[in-house]
């Protein structure tokens, strides 16, 4: 077994399938995605996706003997060095317990559609759990509701909605108005149709009365952060 994150490969004995235990654990490249052996068992290939390399394995002494260049990434130095760092599980500064990567629930810079509970293994207050709940990609999640107006690829559905921001006095065209593109709103405050919301954070908290600008109440200010920081970076793709 190779997993991808943790850039290992694990030998298995499964003849007690209730009870599979691992008996070897051979370091290898980034991003191990891919296992062949020869037909005697004698030797075992492994592609190292993110580092362009096949790692060949003695397979009765579990050792990497030969680690030879399989392809070239046309990716930028810092650009590839940010993707392994993303599919990475294997270095503490960018997970914890050394056991889920950012792409673990962030599917290629996605969403899973799920709510995790994590293992916190730093300081906790008094009586508190170590754990977390968090749901992943805020922004897509079916209970913000964003994507459901402002979908990709052009972040709009090109519709009117009303979203309780044209409903006030002197807005005597409303209360639906242009759902705008989010691209490029870096450098783009004020916000909202009339200039009413001074920055991204009051946008999503108190420019929109009663969740009907999104269902945005209930995220912590972390999430809120989380949030923001994904608007400025539109578009992503």
């Amino acid at each position: 077994m190779a997993p991808a994150a943790s850039n290992d490969l694990s030998v298995l004995d499964v003849s007690d399938p209730v009870r599979v235990r691992r008996t070897a654990h051979v370091s290898v490249e980034d991003n191990s995605r891919g296992i062949a052996a020869t037909s005697d068992g004698r030797w075992v290939f492994v592609n190292n996706t993110l580092a362009g390399t096949v790692s060949f394995i003695d397979a009765a002494s579990y050792t990497v003997v030969d680690s030879v260049p399989a392809t070239e990434n046309p990716l930028p130095p810092v650009l590839l060095n940010g993707k392994r760092l993303f599919h990475s599980s294997a270095r503490p500064e960018v997970s914890q317990a050394a056991w889920v990567s950012c792409n673990t629930c962030h599917i290629e810079g996605e969403y899973d559609g799920r709510t995790w509970v994590l293992q916190y293994t730093g300081a906790v207050p008094p009586g508190a759990k170590p754990a977390t709940r968090r749901n992943t990609t805020i922004f897509d999640s079916p209970r913000t509701q964003c994507a459901e107006c402002h979908r990709a690829p052009v972040c709009t559905d090109l519709k009117v909605h009303d979203a309780g921001s044209a409903d006030g006095e002197g807005e005597w065209f409303g209360p639906k108005i242009d759902t705008p593109t989010l691209r490029y709103r870096k450098g783009g405050a004020p916000y909202m149709h009339d200039g009413g919301a001074p920055g991204l954070r009051e946008v999503l908290t108190s420019a929109n009365r009663n969740d009907r600008h999104g269902v945005t109440s209930h995220l912590l200010p972390q999430e809120i952060e989380d949030l923001i920081a994904f608007l400025l970076i539109l578009p992503y793709e």
